[in-house]
């Protein structure tokens, strides 16, 4: 679980950077942290199958 998260974490951490890049900075503010938001509910998920 605790390995899992780290992958996941970790991944999440690049796209967070690969969608930072591609939009400008602070326009698409609302839409990274909804970003975000799924990335942490699919990694609750993924926590709770292991």
């Amino acid at each position: 679980s605790q390995s899992t998260w780290n992958r996941y974490g970790s991944q999440s951490i690049v796209i967070g950077l690969i969608v930072n890049s591609s939009y400008p900075l602070g326009t698409e503010s609302h839409v990274l942290s909804r970003h975000f938001e799924s990335i942490e509910l699919s990694i609750k998920d993924i926590n709770k199958r292991t």
